[in-house]
């Protein structure tokens, strides 16, 4: 017995970042995507929007058939001198 399988369409390779750059809002502020292996790299200034509006990358990764993964645009990242401050700030003073 064989089982029938549906399976979608998946587009090819040259037309996925076309599928992603239709299928992201321009409020993401997408800055550049990359293929990271088998996944897909998506650089955004606003990646908060991303993470509040996740059924947009779940609609993508349905259609693709990839992972995708979210970075933040270097140039919003905070420097490492930056980012050690916030944390010694928020670890618990020892007594």
């Amino acid at each position: 017995m064989q089982r029938n399988k549906q399976q979608r369409e998946v587009p090819p390779l040259p037309n996925i970042m076309g599928t992603i750059l239709q299928s992201i809002p321009k409020e993401a502020e997408v800055t550049k995507i990359e293929y990271e292996g088998p996944r897909i790299a998506i650089y955004t200034r606003n990646p908060r929007y991303l993470m509040e509006h996740n059924e947009v990358i779940s609609n993508m990764v349905n259609v693709i058939k990839k992972r995708i993964v979210v970075r933040t645009e270097k140039t919003i990242r905070k420097t490492e001198e930056e980012a050690r401050e916030i944390l010694v700030q928020m670890l618990p003073k020892g007594d």
